[in-house]
């Protein structure tokens, strides 16, 4: 069984972000798989049947665009391939990642430590673990401390995931009602699985974004700012800060 895979997705029309991804990798020495990126801007909301406008509007106070859908679907694309090798984990990253100064002494800790561990469903690398962690264990030398999220950090750059965890993941996120990395952290507060580091390994290389930013198409009562969107924004965010304290508080009385 291959230990280890990693894969970049990536969208055909953006060989210029392929091609600094690819440079970051070699740079660290590190194999990699290409996953065409699935491009949702084209296509209306309602061609996707698995897309819930009603629960959309009431988690975001809005529909999700295009870019958001395409982003989600990609990334679940991308476990699906991953369940189809016999690879143990795998790093799946967006195409504009930089990799961070012994960003690859720390990720093979990584998937050293945690292809011997079932505990574990994903581990964020792209950004610091924040409030709600505890941690489980910590680099010799001053590396990384491996954190436990219970508020998970919103952003889907650099993912690790056990075999497990992308199965569980793709029977849970059929239905889209969020963005990827919003829907990743209400699915950790309810699985306590989900892991991040207190510093990233990978950050976003700063690129201009490829997808719709989908403001320009919502309604004004829809749009950034507006009170819908202020009120959802807070009830979400409120919902999830509650569960990860209840999930953090039942750890500490165990």
């Amino acid at each position: 069984m291959t230990a280890h895979l990693t894969l970049i997705v990536n969208l055909e029309t953006s060989p210029d972000r392929m091609a600094s991804a690819t440079a970051e990798m070699l740079a660290k020495g590190l194999a990699f798989e290409r996953l065409e990126a699935f491009d949702g801007r084209p296509h209306t909301l309602e061609s996707y049947d698995q897309y819930d406008a009603k629960a959309a509007y009431y988690q975001m106070g809005r529909d999700l665009n295009g870019g958001e859908i395409g982003c989600y679907l990609s990334h679940r694309n991308a476990l699906a391939h991953f369940l189809q090798t016999g690879a143990e984990t795998c790093l799946v990253l967006e195409d504009d990642l930089m990799f961070l100064p012994g960003a690859k002494p720390v990720l093979d800790w990584l998937v050293a430590t945690l292809a011997q561990d079932d505990r574990w469903d994903l581990v964020n690398l792209g950004k610091a673990v924040g409030r709600c962690a505890r941690l489980e264990l910590e680099m010799e030398n001053g590396g990384r401390k491996l954190m436990r999220s219970y508020f998970w950090p919103s952003t889907c750059t650099a993912i690790l995931w056990s075999r497990k965890g992308a199965a569980d993941f793709l029977a849970a996120s059929a239905v889209i009602s969020a963005p990827i990395d919003l829907f990743t952290r209400r699915w950790v507060a309810h699985t306590n699985r989900g892991f991040a580091l207190d510093r990233p390994i990978v950050i976003n290389s700063g690129a201009e974004s490829v997808l719709d930013a989908g403001e320009s198409h919502l309604s004004r009562e829809h749009q950034k700012g507006s009170f819908r969107r202020v009120l959802a924004d807070a009830r979400r965010e409120a919902v999830d800060y509650a569960l990860a304290l209840y999930r953090m508080g039942l750890s500490w009385l165990r």
